[in-house]
């Protein structure tokens, strides 16, 4: 898959308008970095870091049996369905 064909997070444009590089890895465009490991590594030491997970899993549950499949695939017995 060429970096044209895939997927860009909504932190994308952010990221690379500020200098950020991309990688294309299992159909997605992760970043990379901004270029200064050091300065990367002390900010997420000494102020605050976001990780842009949006590749990870995702999963489309569908059926009658979709709301347990999801309880029972880690949301927990906490999760309580929006009425």
């Amino acid at each position: 898959m060429s970096d044209d064909e895939a997927i860009r997070t909504a932190f994308h444009d952010v990221t690379a308008a500020q200098g950020g590089t991309h990688i294309e890895d299992g159909g997605w465009m992760w970043l990379e970095g901004f270029g200064d490991l050091a300065k990367e590594y002390s900010a997420i030491r000494d102020d605050v870091a976001v990780w842009d997970v949006s590749p990870l899993n995702k999963w489309d549950l569908r059926g009658p049996d979709a709301l347990a499949a999801a309880t029972t695939a880690g949301m927990g017995s906490k999760w309580q369905p929006i009425s």
